[in-house]
Formats: C-alpha cells, structure tokens, sequence
C-alpha cells in the first residue's frame, strides 16, 4: 500500500491541473476517490483535490456513469457522494463550446450530420438518422480502400481498431496492412486495440467498393416471435431535450436531470420502443424496431397501446408468415412485410 502511495506521489510530482475528459460518466463515488487520492498525492489534505486545479471536459447529456448518480445529482446516498456532490458545487467557471469544429461546412449533406448529431445528443434519433448514418457504409464511400476483414467487422458488428504508440507512424491510408496480436477491449463498446506484441505487416491490396448494397441486407423468412417488449416511457416536453425521464410511482411532478427544467408528468411527452426475439433454424436474433417500422406494418399507430401495451404485446407475438429485414449490424428491424410479397430476398442471415 505505502508502494502504491509513493508511486502515485512521484507520478503527480510538478503536476499542477488534472483535465479529466468525458466527465459524465464519472459518478459520485468515483469523484469521491479522485478527491481523496489527490489528497493523499500532494500531501493537503484540507484542501479539494489537493491544491490540483480540475478541469472537467465533456457533455452531461451523453453517457451516464454505471451503477452511480451523476455528480450533480442533489440526492446523494453515501457519506462520499455527499462529499463528491460538494466538491463538484465548488466549480463556479464554464466554457461553453458552440462551434462544431468536427463537422464544419455548408453544404446540404454536411448540415444533415449535423443536425443528426444534435438529435442523438439529445436522445431524439430517427428512422431517417439511421438511414443517413448507413449512407457512410464503407461498402458505399468510394475511393476508399478498406481490408477485407476490417471491413467484414465493420459491417456485421461495427468492430473499431485503435491504433497506439509507435504503430500510429507505421500506418498509411490507401493502404492495406495485416494485424497480428491485439486485443478486444471495451471503452464505449467493443474496440480492437494494438499492444507490445501487436505486428504491422503490409498485406495485398484488394478492391472492395463495388460490394452492392442488394447483397448485404438480410432478410429472415417467417421466423418464430419469441418474446416481444413493449416500453412506453415519458420524455421531457422540452423541446430542445426531449431525453427519457423517470418518475417514482405516485410522484406528479418529474424533473429532467438532461435540461434541469420541472414539469408535470402527464404533461410529459410519450415515447415507445420496441424489442423482438426471433428464432430461425436455432439461431436468435435480438432486435430493436422504431414505433414507424412496426406502424407500417400493422397499419395502425402503435401509440394507441400506450395504456395497455400487452395488446400490442399479444399481436406481435402472434405474427405468422412475415419476413423480417434487419440492419448491416444485425441489431435493428428495418422493415416487416408478409411472406407472400416477392420483394423479398428469403436468405437467413
């Protein structure tokens, strides 16, 4: 333990700010113990953080901490969330960021992407979104060379490769390289990492833009509903958040942690989503369906179930004959249609 200690008092030798980035997945308890290692780091132990100057980067509106409340919640459960939430009081200086320097442009294509990500800040994505995003398919970006595994990764399971170190300078685009040696880590999903033993060799070049987009859907021929789930939630009325909102049973007024505002809860908006198991040849599927895919299909709106969901529950678990067309990544339903229809290409994924 003492070891520990001196290396983190030699480690934090001269260092006078700490940046912690992507603070909003940092929970009470955790910015407790970052309060107290500063301290016993600099020997202050009377003063926040040791004397270090924190500065917190990121945006409270994306990724929340996992099993914690976020820093600025006013009901905090422990004796260190308590300290955590007083700590995180004492920050009095904001900059606010309010150009996008990594989508800039005027073009129409360019305000598109932009307005996408606004709305998936804000928990308000579309149908329509994720077509766009589908659009930037590395099957689709021409002049572009990609290795065929990457690429296979990429489509069935959106794989990321992160290259560190000395690796960085032994890469170059338009260009192919084999991978030997990494290792699948977990950040904010599954990521292919370079290590120590990570080999970078020059592979063949190879042609893969002229894929067709016909050749990558999949279709599953009249599979077994399993189970189905039905959720139908409140969001803010704010339009400009429009994030998900909880309530404690029996509570009449509700307040958004996304946008700070009170309101009433049957004054909230209403949203619905919906999760499928389907079963073919012994293989499961796990999907989610936006309310407008299953709309189209049912030629209804499904938002009439939202006092009583188990109807809906009950006529999608009785479907027969339809043919279910799933994302590249083979997590979301994209369209239903009945079996007769000779649209459909009947290849199981």
């Amino acid at each position: 333990m003492a070891s520990a200690l001196a290396k983190l008092q030699e480690n934090l030798s001269g260092v006078k700010y700490l940046i912690i980035d992507e603070f909003s997945i940092i929970g009470q308890k955790t910015f407790a113990w970052i309060n107290k290692r500063c301290k016993e780091a600099t020997g202050l132990t009377t003063i926040p953080f040791g004397g270090l100057s924190i500065i917190l980067v990121g945006d409270i509106a994306q990724l929340p901490p996992i099993i914690d409340q976020v820093l600025y919640h006013n009901k905090p459960r422990s004796d260190l969330a308590v300290e955590s939430y007083c700590m995180y009081c004492k920050f009095d200086t904001v900059v606010k960021l309010e150009i996008n320097e990594r989508a800039k442009g005027s073009n129409k294509e360019q305000e598109k992407f932009r307005q996408l990500q606004i709305r998936a800040r804000n928990g308000d994505s579309s149908l329509e979104d994720w077509d766009l995003l589908l659009t930037r398919q590395p099957n689709r970006i021409k002049n572009r060379a990609f290795s065929e595994l990457f690429c296979e990764a990429v489509l069935c399971g959106s794989i990321t490769l992160s290259i560190w170190g000395e690796h960085i300078t032994q890469v170059t685009e338009e260009q192919f390289f084999t991978f030997t040696a990494c290792k699948l880590r977990f950040y904010y999903g599954r990521c292919l990492t370079t290590t120590h033993a990570t080999n970078i060799s020059k592979a063949e070049a190879q042609e893969l833009s002229t894929a067709s987009q016909e050749q990558l859907q999949s279709w599953i021929c009249c599979p077994e509903v399993l189970n189905a789930t039905v959720n139908a939630y409140p969001v803010c009325n704010n339009k400009d958040c429009r994030k998900k909102v909880s309530a404690t049973p029996g509570t009449r007024v509700i307040k958004c942690i996304g946008c700070n505002r009170s309101m009433l809860l049957n004054n909230c908006y209403l949203d619905m989503n919906v999760s499928l198991q389907l079963e073919k040849d012994a293989k499961c599927y796990n999907l989610t369906a936006f309310p407008k895919v299953i709309n189209e299909f049912l030629k209804e709106d499904i938002y009439i179930y939202k006092e009583n969901t188990d109807r809906l529950v009950e006529k999608l678990l009785l479907l027969e004959s339809v043919d279910f067309q799933l994302s590249t990544n083979m997590r979301l339903l994209v369209k239903m249609q009945k079996h007769e229809s000779p649209e459909a290409n009947t290849d199981t994924a």
